[in-house]
């Protein structure tokens, strides 16, 4: 389901689905040639399912069959497909001759680009209590104070990006850090 529509420019070849720090650090795939981006849904569930090693194992969205389908968008790129899937890649670290399945195609609705490529990085929390997501999340602020946990949420809720856990987990931090908001958390955290 596409929400907001950006007319898609003719010479778009392919695309990528962000649907978490894609949409707010692209850093690498800032060197490619974006002509447009679609807001729609992600075409299947996600949740704060990963502890990611670049934030300091704090949880990161990923596809998960238990989660909800959010807010996402398509960045349009007038690139040769292959390039805009080897960007995406080394943005996200992969290295794809040793990984090559895990920058995957999607089809989203109502966008007309092929490929759409996304990160198919799989679920590696077993308890995704949110007492346990809070403990990542504030656990990474003081080793990676710039791209923490409190932080990735608190982007992902400024965005509208909601999961099935997302107002737990941001609950929970803010029980836990005795602050009334997620930006107060971050600052408590880092002392």
């Amino acid at each position: 389901m596409v929400l907001t529509r950006v007319p898609e420019p003719k010479r778009a070849a392919c695309g990528i689905l962000a649907f978490g720090s894609l949409i707010w650090e692209p850093r690498e795939l800032e060197t490619l040639n974006k002509v447009g981006e679609v807001i729609c849904m992600t075409p299947w569930p996600v949740e704060f399912a990963r502890s990611s090693r670049s934030r300091h194992w704090a949880p990161t969205l990923v596809r998960f069959d238990q989660g909800t389908a959010v807010r996402a968008r398509v960045f349009l790129y007038a690139n040769d497909p292959e390039t805009v899937r080897g960007t995406l890649a080394r943005r996200e670290g992969i290295d794809l001759r040793t990984h090559p399945n895990t920058i995957q195609q999607c089809e989203i609705e109502g966008v007309r680009v092929n490929p759409v490529w996304y990160t198919a990085l799989g679920a590696n929390i077993d308890d995704l209590r949110p007492a346990c997501l809070a403990r990542l999340a504030i656990a990474s602020v003081k080793p990676c104070p710039e791209r923490n946990g409190i932080r990735y949420l608190h982007m992902c809720v400024g965005l509208g990006i909601s999961t099935a856990l997302t107002a737990a987990y941001a609950a929970e931090v803010l029980r836990v850090s005795r602050c009334d908001s997620l930006e107060e958390a971050e600052q408590w955290a880092a002392k």
